[in-house]
């Protein structure tokens, strides 16, 4: 999987889909917050299910994402 913050809209879907099925903690937080970080910059995060705001608000709270 290429570095979150080269995801195209194809590779967006692939992180959201393995965040979704193995869940953040199974991919380096460093990736997790780099992929996050992408889908709050495009508004993705924010267009999507409660859980993916959550995660980024949460991320964002911890200096781990801005807005």
């Amino acid at each position: 999987m290429p570095h979150p913050k080269d995801l195209n809209p194809f590779d967006s879907l692939t992180f959201i889909m393995k965040v979704e099925e193995d869940g953040p903690d199974s991919m380096p937080p460093e990736e997790l917050a780099s992929g996050v970080q992408h889908m709050i910059d495009s508004g993705l995060c924010w267009q999507l299910q409660g859980y993916w705001g959550r995660l980024a608000t949460s991320l964002i709270e911890s200096g781990d994402c801005h807005r």
